[in-house]
């Protein structure tokens, strides 16, 4: 007897898009703010050096690779330093450009939710890149569809990646 259901997000529940171009103006908007200078073409330069190195981590080690890991791998090809706290903005924007421009729903997934919910628990275990699990519940929140969901697994939060065994494993702990 099937008592639960985990969803994929992306592509799954919601349409994926890309938050690229607002991610690096997010770091191009910082760097000027602390006198440094660089075009966006160079910062969008850095930003696929380390998406092709995430890309690659994701696909042979299934472990998540950090915003800050991220952000730190970016500033070291553009040769500059910041602050932490600049940092931390750096970060904090990048991960709220999915708030700013937010995805839409694949065609019926919130009905097929919001059905399912009434027999069966129901979890989402995702990959989330750039993405963090605290910003996509607030996201499926202010949408009203957290509630729907016993458990919600994201590779930030867990440290690894699909196919990785720990989030499965975590996902059937949380669905009980």
């Amino acid at each position: 007897m099937i008592r639960a259901i985990t969803f994929d997000l992306w592509n799954t529940l919601i349409v994926e898009r890309s938050y690229t171009d607002l991610r690096v103006e997010a770091l191009r908007e910082v760097l000027l703010e602390h006198g440094i200078s660089r075009g966006r073409e160079e910062i969008l330069g850095a930003y696929e050096v380390v998406a092709a190195r995430y890309s690659r981590i994701w696909a042979e080690e299934h472990r998540h690779f950090s915003n800050l890991e991220w952000l730190a791998l970016s500033l070291k090809l553009l040769g500059v330093d910041l602050p932490t706290d600049a940092g931390e903005l750096v970060v904090r924007r990048g991960e709220d450009a999915f708030l700013l421009e937010p995805p839409s729903f694949n065609d019926g997934a919130e009905e097929i939710v919001k059905e399912l919910s009434r027999r069966l628990r129901l979890g989402i275990i995702s990959d989330t890149g750039v993405t963090p699990g605290s910003v996509i519940r607030r996201f499926l929140a202010e949408r009203g569809l957290l509630g729907f969901f016993s458990a919600t697994i994201f590779s930030d939060e867990i440290g690894y990646c699909k196919p990785n065994g720990r989030a499965f494993g975590e996902a059937l702990r949380q669905l009980g």
